[in-house]
């Protein structure tokens, strides 16, 4: 992930972290000039309201602009235009603010995108100077990720308004934070006659994306080798993206000395690669191409995550991939459960997610890690309370499995030997301690069958009468 900072935002709602792969870099944008809006007080009084919060390290009570009113003041800037490029994943509004009394000093963050304006939350504002922020995983006008022509249009500002009469609110700092994922070409030149296909065959590819290459001689030529970011004659070839990479594929011709009628004839083609299939890894939309063999196993270590970060999936070098059918699948897929299945008492579903192809198995088992947000915890339920449990439909219940909880990364690991539906659930603190089972032979948790439920009531109820009888004999 890589950030990118524009003056001129605040941070009020929580954020839920993103899993990347690429190494973060920031760029910083403050204010350059005003927006539509400039209702605020600068101060000093000469001062462009603007100029007053670009400050890129906090003048303090230096230069700031206020609000003295019982009403909301706002102020709207504008930034300088930026030539950056990749995928965005959240824009942030940034503010440093304070008041001239403890309590009841109000500041929220503003944003102007497509000609529409939206608030931040309202935020108390203490005598110290603070922190606060905005942030926004997409566009909120038109919902939907954000571009880069619309950060270049973007306004973001301040408002604000005073406690008592002999109060002021103050705003000394406006930033924005754009974080967004660099996209990187891959370039393929040829030397002879043949072709190279991408697979897949994008204009641009994310930091970790792999590439397969596979090259296709011409008539009368063979492929001969692989040359720049890629060096080896092994065809097709799989290239791993971290960067803009080239690669020179070369093709050879048949060599002829003499004619035929004594001379050398034309070389063979060379004998064909191994017979290999790709497997897609479809977690919550984003996919991993994965090589996989005839007999089901992966080549090398597997790490699939989704572009939040919510669901990784890890499998070893040599794990055999089988679906229901027993041979390899095509894909694999992760997908949130919209509608889970009733809990057992006392349990909340905090996460889940349905993994396909259902029955799908795995040898060794895989690991799975299943992020979590631990502000979003329901009332009564805290780490400790987290459990995996799988949904038996045959048995139409939840049914424990082992995990460990990792509350360090807001995570919960375990391993599994085939798909179904998985789900972090979370117990109130009067819940049932769960029996956990092994994912790779499913059981039910054990308890009391229903003959033995009916032999405890006769006890009971034997137990009762011979009470009553010697109550009764007492008083005669």
């Amino acid at each position: 992930m890589t950030a990118l900072v524009l003056a001129g935002f605040i941070n009020l709602y929580p954020v839920t972290p993103q899993v990347v792969l690429a190494s973060p870099d920031t760029l910083v944008l403050r204010p350059d000039g005003a927006g539509d809006s400039t209702e605020l007080t600068p101060f000093p009084t000469a001062t462009a309201n603007w100029d007053c919060v670009d400050d890129v390290t906090s003048d303090g009570v230096s230069t700031y602009v206020y609000s003295d009113s019982k009403q909301f003041g706002s102020d709207f800037y504008n930034f300088a235009n930026t030539s950056q490029t990749g995928s965005i994943d959240s824009v942030t509004v940034w503010m440093k603010v304070q008041g001239t009394r403890a309590a009841n000093n109000v500041a929220k963050t503003l944003i102007k995108t497509n000609g529409v304006v939206y608030e931040g939350k309202r935020q108390d504002v203490t005598t110290g100077y603070s922190d606060i922020s905005t942030v926004y995983d997409e566009n909120p006008q038109s919902n939907a990720p954000w571009t880069w022509d619309e950060i270049n249009l973007l306004q973001a500002g301040c408002a604000l308004k005073r406690a008592g009469p002999s109060d002021t609110t103050r705003c000394t700092q406006v930033w924005v934070v754009v974080d967004y994922t660099d996209e990187y070409t891959l370039t393929i030149n040829i030397v002879g006659n043949g072709s190279v296909a991408k697979s897949p065959d994008q204009a641009t590819y994310l930091d970790g994306d792999t590439v397969q290459l596979t090259a296709t001689a011409d008539p009368g030529w063979s492929f001969d080798s692989w040359s720049g970011d890629l060096t080896d004659s092994t065809n097709p070839d799989t290239i791993t993206i971290d960067g803009d990479k080239s690669v020179t594929a070369t093709f050879a011709i048949y060599a002829i000395q003499g004619g035929w009628g004594g001379g050398t004839p034309p070389q063979p083609p060379p004998p064909p690669s191994p017979p290999h299939l790709e497997l897609q890894v479809n977690v919550l939309g984003h996919i991993t191409p994965v090589d996989i063999g005839e007999d089901s196993v992966l080549a090398g270590v597997v790490i699939a995550t989704s572009s939040d970060g919510r669901v990784t999936l890890t499998f070893a070098e040599g794990t055999q991939v089988l679906s229901p059918d027993g041979n390899p699948p095509a894909e694999i897929t992760v997908e949130t459960m919209l509608d889970p299945p009733d809990t057992p008492d006392g349990y909340h579903v905090i996460e889940a997610f349905d993994f396909g192809p259902d029955g799908a198995s795995f040898s060794p088992l895989i690991e799975i890690a299943i992020r979590y947000d631990p502000d979003a915890l329901p009332q009564g339920v805290n780490e400790a309370n987290l459990v995996i449990a799988y949904y038996d439909e045959a048995a139409g219940e939840w049914v424990f499995v082992t995990g460990v909880v990792h509350p360090a990364a807001n995570t919960v690991t375990f391993s599994a030997g085939h798909f179904t539906a998985f789900a972090i659930l979370g117990a109130c603190a009067a819940a049932p301690t769960p029996t956990p089972q092994l994912t790779s032979t499913p059981t039910t948790t054990p308890g009391l069958g229903t003959d033995s439920w009916i032999g405890m009531g006769l006890c009971f109820l034997g137990l009762f009468s011979l009470v009553v009888g010697l109550i009764i004999r007492r008083r005669s």
